[in-house]
């Protein structure tokens, strides 16, 4: 039987980031840095360049459990450029989104994120220690990391371990605004 057949109900597939030219290598090495395994598939996105496949199952390399990273299109360089003057010029707009920007690093948990769970605490703390080791400095002037465990704040569940990326580097949307990314463990199901 093959894998279509025993699906009964549908399956969350992918997630599709984006990085702009240039943030190839610095995108792949992010979600390296966070526990993930990539690999190049190959298939030419918009951009010309080719998708990278990013797994948190490094033993899982199907088309589910995937988010996948490709170059933004030049339409799409073109609005993030456009937002980013505007971002200079209005200082409205820009208040807002440093607002939105300061809640990404201290309060991310009620902002839209993409979260990968893993299935224990010891190895979610496995990957934030790597994590810790290979965020290089380029990846920290465009990346924060937060973490809470439990105790540390009441918004976050007693029996959770959750960490927060905040980052531009690939986003699932707008860069301008940047991207959540959350690694969590839950005690209650580990």
């Amino acid at each position: 039987m093959d894998a279509q057949t025993k699906m009964a109900a549908g399956v969350l597939s992918h997630v599709e980031a984006i990085y702009r030219p240039g943030d190839r290598q610095l995108a792949t090495d992010l979600f390296e840095a966070l526990g993930c395994k990539t690999y190049d598939t190959e298939t030419p996105s918009l951009a010309g360049s080719s998708y990278i496949s990013v797994h948190p199952d490094h033993s899982d390399r199907s088309l589910d459990n995937v988010l996948y990273l490709s170059e933004m299109t030049e339409a799409h360089c073109g609005l993030d450029d456009i937002l980013k003057a505007r971002l200079e010029s209005d200082e409205e707009l820009r208040a807002a989104r440093d607002q939105y920007r300061n809640m990404a690093d201290e309060k991310p948990f009620g902002l839209a994120h993409i979260a990968i769970r893993y299935p224990t605490y010891d190895m979610l703390e496995q990957v934030l220690a790597e994590a810790e080791q290979k965020l290089t400095p380029e990846m920290r002037t465009r990346a924060s990391l937060r973490i809470f465990r439990p105790g540390d704040s009441k918004d976050i569940g007693w029996d959770s371990i959750q960490a927060f990326v905040y980052t531009d580097i690939a986003v699932s949307g707008i860069s301008v605004f940047g991207q959540v990314f959350e690694l969590s463990a839950y005690g209650e199901w580990s």
